[in-house]
């Protein structure tokens, strides 16, 4: 990438009739661009009424520019066509600014993703933590991320929810047991959290499931946000 921004011009820009045939238009390398640089400034599925997320893609120069973390210290997003890219953390100068190019779904199914930008796999933390657990707790860990979102959320029943959260735990105890970052853990946890309506029990998946997504949970009764500020989460699960 150039080393500073907006890179300086390579000749006079001059028009060009991309309908001409006396002109070459490289369409191999436009449809490369647009596929590896494109943003879907998608909402996220509503589990509640199971609306896809939408399917429009953008291309914004700037943040074109950001390379890939699972676990990224900035996030992105979209209000209307204007990018908005936040710190997940406090950054200090000269660290490198990373986004993620893909949350919230299995390993299996994010190393998939990601083999198309980076054809050697991710070398995040996460990434690493999560090969550890070993194929047969991936593949299980994906299965049941695959179960819960088999349907919209209300349609499972508290004892389906409690189960799937039961066999989501046990592929973390069994191997790995050391992760700092469950985040498919963390995707089950809540969905519990958000289909108990009332009690402490409800709250305390809530707050495991900010814990396993790598937050500080706070003992706060007052005003001020009950989680450190030190890291913010990355998504909503």
């Amino acid at each position: 990438p150039p080393t500073s921004y907006s890179p300086a011009p390579v000749g006079q820009a001059s028009y060009t009739d991309v309908f001409s045939s006396d002109h070459f238009i490289d369409i191999s390398r436009l449809e490369a661009v647009c596929t590896y640089n494109a943003f879907s400034p998608a909402v996220p599925k509503d589990h509640y009424n199971d609306r896809a997320s939408s399917k429009a893609v953008a291309l914004y120069l700037l943040p074109s520019l950001f390379n890939h973390s699972c676990l990224a210290n900035a996030t992105w997003t979209c209000v209307g066509d204007v990018m908005i890219i936040r710190a997940l953390q406090d950054i200090e100068a000269g660290t490198e600014i990373t986004i993620p190019y893909v949350h919230g779904v299995s390993y299996l199914e994010r190393s998939k993703i990601l083999q198309h930008y980076l054809p050697a796999g991710c070398q995040c933390l996460l990434c690493k933590e999560d090969r550890q657990a070993g194929d047969a707790a991936l593949h299980k860990r994906h299965q049941i991320l695959e179960a819960l979102n088999s349907k919209p959320l209300p349609q499972h029943s508290l004892t389906q929810l409690r189960s799937l959260q039961t066999k989501m735990a046990a592929t973390y105890e069994k191997r790995n047991t050391g992760a700092a970052f469950r985040l498919d853990l963390a995707v089950t946890q809540a969905a519990l959290a958000a289909c108990i309506s009332s009690g402490t029990s409800g709250v305390e998946h809530g707050k495991q499931a900010l814990m396993n997504m790598g937050i500080t949970v706070l003992d706060s009764t007052g005003e001020d946000l009950p989680i450190a500020k030190s890291r913010l989460p990355s998504f909503v699960p």
